[in-house]
């Protein structure tokens, strides 16, 4: 926020270090809605950058069977963004006799559902950015198709997969890490089982974009 909005970044990602890309081909971008302010087209920069739409959308989160998991995020970089970490951060003092399950994630959850950031807060399929395993790494590998797997697990072609509370997360992480590292581009070899672009789109369209 100290550089001019012109100079820094528009949209930055957080993720947990239990996770691990998938996809490097996917651009982060692809998962952003396509905001005529944003872009003056998919990949041109727009040279006005003050001009936003009235609603815009200014974090992307997922939920999990737990409610929400800020393992994985994507926000943009502006002054609401400040606003939202330091009611994050303060929420606890402000309200201490509320449980707070999971400590930040649970203050973030709280906070994002309040006047002012609710609106422009969206919640998009948990398998975009922040799915889990089923199976282990080399059941990733040789899986033929999905049948067995809920839409929050991933397959080939996902962007991501999230190690959230799993035990023994090192092991476990090398060897998708080693997998990772031996398997063939999966879009060159068309061994691709999931592509969520249409789906993408589909989506921000359905929303106004």
């Amino acid at each position: 926020m100290l550089k001019p909005a012109k100079e820094r970044l528009e949209w930055i990602m957080w993720v947990d270090r239990d996770t691990l890309i998938l996809d490097q081909c996917h651009p982060i971008s692809g998962f952003l809605p396509p905001e005529s302010s944003r872009f003056g087209g998919w990949g041109e920069r727009s040279t006005n950058l003050d001009r936003r739409e009235k609603n815009a959308t200014h974090l992307l989160v997922t939920n999990d069977f737990n409610g929400l998991n800020n393992g994985v995020f994507l926000l943009r970089v502006d002054s609401w963004a400040i606003e939202l970490f330091n009611s994050i951060l303060a929420f606890r003092h402000y309200n201490p006799g509320v449980e707070l399950k999971f400590t930040e994630q649970s203050a973030m959850e709280l906070v994002i559902n309040e006047d002012g950031f609710k609106e422009h807060t969206q919640f998009v399929p948990q398998h975009w950015f922040n799915g889990y395993p089923e199976g282990g790494a080399r059941k990733f590998r040789d899986r033929t198709d999905g049948n067995g797997l809920d839409e929050e697990h991933v397959r080939r072609g996902d962007y991501l997969v999230h190690f959230a509370g799993r035990p023994k997360r090192d092991e476990i992480m090398t060897d998708w890490l080693n997998m990772v590292e031996e398997l063939p581009d999966v879009w060159e070899y068309s061994t691709v089982q999931r592509d969520i672009s249409t789906d993408v789109l589909r989506f921000w369209r359905g929303l106004g974009y």
